[in-house]
């Protein structure tokens, strides 16, 4: 296509700038990170829930033995935050609609 530039307009070279390299985040960032997380979702819901939870996870990491270990513990995450979601769905089923 044709040029659409001016004639008369002078051309500026921009600078180039450098980002400062990135410093290290504190130690302690994700405990805190992940303690803001929680406390966001509700100390109310997570912290009666994580002794039934620990516990569950610990017998069935123990009982299915080390081959089936991950898998057991996945499933129980997945479990918990689903247990997490079907609860925010029936709040907001009974309240609101």
């Amino acid at each position: 296509g044709p040029d659409l530039t001016p004639a008369s307009s002078p051309t500026f070279a921009e600078p180039v700038r450098r980002r400062a390299p990135r410093t290290p985040l504190p130690p302690g960032f994700g405990t805190i990170w992940t303690s803001v997380a929680v406390d966001l979702v509700g100390f109310g819901v997570v912290f009666p829930l994580l002794p039934l939870y620990a516990a569950i996870v610990a017998l069935a990491v123990r009982g299915a033995g080390r081959r089936w270990a991950p898998v057991a513990a996945g499933v129980l995450v997945v479990a918990a935050l689903g247990h997490d979601l079907f609860a925010q769905l029936v709040t907001i089923a009974r309240y609101y609609a």
